[in-house]
């Protein structure tokens, strides 16, 4: 939906699409957080897209999938916020929000 919204918009040449970093050319239609969510958004299609094994581009990729935990009565306990490919309910609530929106710029556009 980002990159059809920059279509849509003709921001620059068409070819800029075939970068993941959406983020770059959309950002200035969104909120921070919701470019904190788009971003997480193309880290995780870059990194868990590709079949049959994870991209690893950047040492950024690796340790963004190291997750932090921490211990509770001798039992170790992880934040599944934590997660970089986590699907909670939230996040699907958060990610239809973004999508809703770019749909909203692209048919204002």
């Amino acid at each position: 939906m980002a990159k059809a919204l920059y279509l849509k918009q003709a921001a620059g040449p068409r070819e800029a699409i075939y970068s993941h970093d959406v983020l770059q050319l959309i950002g200035s239609s969104l909120s921070s957080e919701q470019a904190e969510l788009l971003e997480f958004s193309q880290t995780f299609v870059v990194w868990a897209g590709r079949y049959p094994t994870p991209k690893w581009t950047s040492e950024k990729y690796k340790i963004s999938a190291d997750v932090p935990s921490h211990f509770v009565d001798g039992m170790e306990h992880f934040n599944a916020l934590d997660f970089p490919n986590h699907a909670s309910h939230d996040r699907y609530l958060q990610l239809g929000g973004l999508f809703n929106h770019l749909r909203s710029c692209w048919e204002a556009a």
